[in-house]
Formats: structure tokens, C-alpha cells, sequence
């Protein structure tokens, strides 16, 4: 098996590279895009116009979907309270939280994995792990392995860790990195500082899992197709919106202020056709200035031109208008919204005095497609509490409603409801946002007898006839 592990390892760094198919993604939720296109000849000045031109949005698209996946519950069908021995497992495992790694790492890459360690579960980043399938509809896989961090040896070199999964075993590998102590890294790029340099696999031991097959569970963002995930085909829109900007900047920077010209002009030259010597008896030395302007007219807002000629005539060029550049920009940052299937929210400086319902218009696209991914991504939860062994039949897991809605007409939705039958202990579950300890406690607190119960048993208890 220390052949597959290499082999894995090898296909991991390869789709990590900068245009692999996880590197390049990265890359650019990092910011780190391609510059807009430029001459070969291009002066430094134009490099730093086209650095400024980036303006990243594809963070800010797929985190407005990542942010609105949120398990709050796992229950079985119409039950008022969680499962207590999955929610248990699921709250000591720090799934509340953790969970968020493993929907990003599906939205963003396509495809991300949950391990079922003994009774730990385990949320990896989805760009540090591999897994290799029998066929496309598998629902564990054959092998699977995860790159766990680093281990500083006694020499200085950092060993690179891994975890390989295969069978009912755990076997951790490492490899030197071909990184040392005291060269300068960046923490979020393990192969920065040096050339990754591909060493042989040592083997760190083996240890058991506690299942006889790979407990890895996949998460998708589709399963019809290739789980490319969300940011891959924008980068082409995203290209867009930095060449459009590249383009603006470009007109701000040389043709902002109008450009002047002048004709009839005489400029001063250098007439000396030698330097002074440096020692009385010392040879003349030739001018390297001679023939030469000596104060060549400068463009610049802060310079006045002056000429005592009366042939001289003087002008300017009109201002550049920038507003077909910044039509282009919004025409692009739309297409990138609309095809991301994202919230047109995103651009706030469009939208005004609009209504909570009209928002829930304007966002159904992307309810829809934050509907496919719960969908996918349920599914994928409920296997994991199934292969931890806490699963209960019927039982899925319960989502936060995240959909902005009127608080005065949910009240009202809620009141109507409860004017026609529904008991109002039934009701609070649907008040957005209520937490399971709140619940409790209002059912609590409307378990306990009013004051007009307990008047109520008084006046019955003295109609009663003493004995």
C-alpha cells in the first residue's frame, strides 16, 4: 500500500500546484489572480496598475452561500426536540462549528470529506485531502489520504505528515518538505521557502480505525456531473471584472487631467561644447549635454508653460470619459452574480428602499441553489451519524432557516394559527432563529399554571361541599 500512498501523494501536490484544479482555486480566493493582459514590452508602472486593477469577488459570492448552511438539529420527522445521543456526539465532536469547514471546502473545491475516526469525527480541509473510488456512485472509497501537518526533525528539516486510509488501517507516512528552521514562510502556503523536494515515504505507524471499510464520507456540490464546485467556472468572469478595472485605472492614471500641447516654441539648448577642465593644464573634455534641451517642457498639473514668442500657440486635449469603463465594470460584477446564481444583495449600491419580500424575490435563485446543496449535504450528514453508529430511523438532520422574513409577519402568521387550533407550545419552534435551549425553557415556562389557573382552582376548590 506504500505504493498508493506515493502515488496519492503525487496526485495531491500535482492539483495543488498554482493551476491545478485545487491550487488554482485557492489561488484566487487568496487574490492571487493572473494580471490582465499587457505588452511585452509594459514598463513597471503598468505591473503595479494591473496589481491594483484585482478585485476579488469570488470570496464574498461563495461565502454568501456558506454562510447560510447551518445544521441546527437532527430529529426524527416531526419530533419538537433533537435526538439526544446524535445531537450529544454531534456538540462533543465541535460539529457547530467544525461543520463550516466541510460546506466551504464543497462549495469552494467541489467535493470535501468527513472522517469517522473510532468515535471521533474528524472535518478535514478539503484541499489537503485525496480519495480514490471504485466507480462514481461508491459511497465510501477505496483509499483515502489527508495531509496532517509537520513535524520539525532534530536536523531542522520539516517533515511533511500524512494519514493514509486504507482497509481497516490508519498508516502515517512522512516525507521531508524541503524546507529548514529560520527560512522566512508564509503559514497559509506549506510549500513556500523552498522547492517541494518529493522524498521517500517513511512510515510512523499503523493503528485502527474501527471499521472494516474507509469510514470517509464525501460531500458534493452536485452529483449529476463533475463536483467542480462554485469557483472554478467564474474565473473567467472574475478575469473580466479585473481586466475592466485594469482598463479604468489605466484611463485615471494618464488621462484624467487634460493633456496640453504647444507649437512655436523655442527651447533652450546646451551650447557648450566642452566641460571646464578640473586642473588649469588638464585637456578639455567633450560635453556629453551638448545640443541638448536643457529644461525640457514636463506635462504636469503643478507646471505653468511660458514662451516669449508671439508664434507660440498653446492647447489641451478633452478629459477622458470613464463612463463607458465603469458601465463595463457593473455590466461584469452582474454576470458574475447572475451566473454564480448568487444574491443580488452583493451589490447594495443598486438596491434601495426595497421591502423583505421583494428580497426574497430577488434572491430565489439563490434559495434554490442553497436548497440543492442542503439537499446533498443532509444526505452526507445523516451517512456520517449513521457510520458513528447514533443514526435513528426517519431521523435527517434539521437546518436554520435563514430566509429574511418580517418579524411582525411571521408574529402574525403565527397568531392566525394559533386563533384556529394550533397550540401555542407547538408554535414557537417556528420563530426564526430560537435556539434549543430557548425552546426548552418557554415550554417550560408554559407548563406552569397562569394566574388565571390557579384562580380558577381556587374558586373550584370553595364550590366544593366540606366533608
Amino acid at each position: 500500500m506504500k505504493n498508493w500512498a506515493d502515488e496519492m501523494i503525487r496526485e495531491l501536490d500535482a492539483s495543488r500546484a498554482a493551476n491545478g484544479h485545487i491550487g488554482l482555486v485557492r489561488r484566487y480566493l487568496k487574490g492571487q489572480h493572473n494580471i490582465p493582459y499587457m505588452p511585452k514590452d509594459a514598463t513597471d508602472e503598468y505591473a503595479a496598475i494591473a496589481r491594483q486593477a484585482i478585485t476579488n469577488w469570488l470570496p464574498l459570492l461563495s461565502g454568501t452561500f456558506a454562510e447560510q448552511l447551518f445544521v441546527d438539529g437532527y430529529r426524527s420527522g416531526r419530533a419538537a426536540v433533537n435526538e439526544s445521543a446524535a445531537w450529544d456526539v454531534w456538540t462533543a465532536n465541535k460539529l457547530r462549528a467544525r461543520q463550516g469547514i466541510t460546506h466551504r471546502g464543497a462549495i469552494d473545491y467541489g467535493v470535501s470529506y468527513v472522517a469517522v475516526d473510532g468515535d471521533t469525527i474528524r472535518t478535514p480541509a478539503a484541499r489537503k485531502c485525496w480519495a480514490w473510488y471504485g466507480d462514481d456512485e461508491a459511497e465510501f472509497p477505496l483509499a483515502g489520504l489527508v495531509e496532517i501537518g509537520q513535524r520539525i526533525a532534530s536536523s531542522g528539516e520539516f517533515l511533511t505528515r500524512y494519514e493514509f486510509w486504507h482497509g481497516s488501517n490508519v498508516t502515517t507516512y512522512e516525507r521531508v518538505s524541503g524546507r529548514r528552521m529560520g527560512i522566512p514562510d508564509d503559514p497559509g502556503n506549506p510549500l513556500d521557502g523552498r522547492d517541494v523536494q518529493i522524498g521517500a515515504l517513511n512510515d510512523a505507524g499503523t493503528r485502527k480505525h474501527g471499521r472494516d471499510f474507509v469510514p470517509w464520507v464525501r460531500f458534493r456540490d452536485r452529483l449529476d456531473d463533475e463536483a467542480q464546485g462554485l469557483i472554478r467556472p467564474l474565473i473567467n468572469l472574475q478575469d473580466r471584472i479585473n481586466a475592466s478595472v485594469f482598463y479604468l485605472l489605466m484611463a485615471l492614471h494618464y488621462a484624467s487631467f487634460r493633456q496640453r500641447w504647444a507649437i512655436g516654441l523655442s527651447i533652450p539648448r546646451d551650447k557648450e561644447e566642452f566641460l571646464p577642465p578640473d586642473m588649469p593644464d588638464a585637456p578639455l573634455k567633450p560635453n556629453p549635454n551638448f545640443g541638448k534641451p536643457i529644461e525640457p517642457f514636463k506635462a504636469a498639473v503643478n507646471r505653468l508653460w511660458l514662451s516669449e514668442s508671439g508664434d507660440s500657440k498653446f492647447g489641451d486635449f478633452q478629459q477622458t470619459d470613464v463612463t463607458g469603463h465603469l458601465a463595463a465594470i457593473e455590466a461584469a460584477i452582474k454576470t458574475l452574480v447572475s451566473i454564480g446564481r448568487g444574491s443580488p444583495l452583493i451589490m447594495v449600491g443598486d438596491l434601495a428602499n426595497i421591502a423583505v419580500e421583494g428580497i426574497a424575490t430577488l434572491n430565489d435563485s439563490m434559495y434554490k441553489q442553497l436548497g440543492a446543496f442542503k439537499t446533498n449535504f443532509g444526505d452526507s450528514w445523516d451517512t456520517v451519524l449513521d457510520v458513528r453508529g447514533v443514526s435513528s430511523p426517519g431521523a435527517s438532520v434539521r437546518w436554520r432557516d435563514t430566509e429574511p422574513r418580517s418579524f411582525a409577519q411571521i408574529v402574525d402568521g403565527l397568531v392566525k394559527l394559533h386563533q384556529i387550533g394550533a397550540p401555542a407550545e407547538g408554535l414557537f419552534e417556528l420563530i426564526p432563529e430560537i435556539t434549543d435551549t430557548q425552546l426548552e425553557q418557554w415550554r417550560t415556562l408554559a407548563a406552569r399554571p397562569t394566574d388565571a389557573d390557579r384562580l380558577a382552582d381556587a374558586i373550584t376548590r370553595q364550590g366544593v361541599p366540606a366533608v
